[in-house]
This record gives structure tokens, sequence and C-alpha cells, in this order.
């Protein structure tokens, strides 16, 4: 068992990873394991698609994303009843649940909340996801903890990087991540290289580098994921504890 509080600005997309599981279930339920925001009413004019709180999934084929809204009424066909949930774009009851290793788009809309996530850890030693070939991906870490880029936590045994060039060029060659900024607005890229510098030591080594090319060790905070694209081809990152 665990949770982690973030507080979030009103009316700004951000980009969460599921990290808890349903202590029931053991599935990713947004409901049940996310907490601290106001759902609104329904209305046949669809205006609460501006108005409640929103989270956006990417689709499985990437372009594009299924749209959900948190009511303080969604309706459940099966028994003719309402309840506060989180609801499809007609304001119909979903049981949202989000894939181990998927990333999320996540809004609060009437002001600044601090959201709460908690609920059961993942069992399994480590987890895998892999990002398809030039698509960009939102991926999140299985685990509630921060990932260190170069780190132990995040690895991936058939990535290819690709060489520095003084003309920047494998910004468009190499496997990219991008880490929103914490403000919410725009990202910080970072790229797979066989020669990423090592200031300190005068050296080249294989990793992550920033767009510079010289090599990270930043940190991606925990609950929050970020986009990736495998450029050299798919690529299958693995998650561990």
């Amino acid at each position: 068992m665990g949770y982690a509080t973030d507080t979030l600005t009103g009316g700004k997309f951000y980009i969460k990873a599921a990290q808890f599981q349903d202590v029931q279930s053991g599935e990713l339920i947004i409901g049940n394991t996310v907490k601290g925001y106001e759902g609104v009413d329904f209305d046949e004019e669809l205006n609460f698609q501006t108005t409640a709180p929103q989270i956006l999934v990417q689709k499985a084929s990437g372009a594009g994303y299924d749209s959900y809204y948190f009511l303080n009424d969604a309706y459940i066909e099966e028994t003719d009843s309402t309840t506060k949930g989180w609801a499809d774009s007609n304001g119909n009851y979903v049981n949202l649940t989000i894939d181990p290793c998927v990333a999320y788009w996540f809004k609060v809309v009437s002001g600044d909340s601090e959201v709460t996530t908690s609920g059961q850890v993942e069992n399994d030693g480590s987890v895998d996801i892999t990002v398809p070939q030039n698509k960009f991906t939102l991926v999140g870490n299985a685990y509630p903890m921060a990932i260190t880029l170069n780190g132990v936590q995040m690895t991936s045994s058939d990535i290819v990087g690709v060489d520095f060039d003084e003309e920047l060029n494998f910004q468009t060659t190499a496997p990219q991540i991008l880490v929103q900024k914490a403000s919410g607005a725009g990202y910080d890229s970072y790229y797979f290289l066989n020669d990423a510098y090592i200031e300190e030591s005068d050296t080249t080594t294989t990793g992550w580098a920033d767009s510079n090319g010289n090599y990270v060790s930043t940190a991606i905070p925990v609950g929050t994921g970020f986009w990736s694209k495998g450029v050299t081809g798919e690529v299958t990152f693995t998650f561990s504890k």
C-alpha cells in the first residue's frame, strides 16, 4: 500500500502515470485510486466537456484520444440510475481502467487541486511496455518512484542509438523522450546516443543525452508520465523497482 499527493493547477493538462492499483481488483482503476477533485452535473448541451475534470487516454493506434469526464451524475444504462464517477463524452458511466506503464493526460478545471493517488503497488519485479517506431507514445513508470534517465529503474535491451553530429541531426534520428516541464508548458527533450558526452570525465558513453548531446541524469518525478518515440525501431522499456 502507498500514496502520492500532487498539487495541480486548474485548467492545465498534465501527463500522469497510473502507479497504484485498486486493492480489491488489482487493476489501475482511476475512480478508485485517484481522489481530490470535484465533479460537475451532466447537461444536455454537453457543456460538462469543458467544465468537468478530464482525462485523455491515447488510442491504441497512437492517433487521437478517448475522453472522459468526472460527473456527479454519470448515467448507468443497466440500472437506469446515476452515480458520481467518470463518464464518456455522452455522460455514460465508465469503469475507467489504465493499462500498466501507460500514461494519460489529466486536467482539473475548477481551480488548483491537491490530488492524491493511493492503493497497492505492482507486485511483479519488472513490467514492460513497447513503444512503436516513429509514433509518439505516452509512457509511465508502473511503480510509484522517480525514474532517473540512464538509471536502473528504466532500461531497454533493444534500443538502438545514433551518433552525435555537430549539425544536431540526431534530434530527428535518435530515439526520443519528451518530459513535460513542471509549469505544464512545453517539454524537455532527450535523445539516445551512442556517444553522449560526459563533461566531468571528458569521455563519451551510450545513453540518454540532452539537446546538445550531453549525458544526463535527469529525474522524472513520481506519478509523472512522458512521451517517447522509437525512431531507429520499436523500443521495449522495462521498469523495475
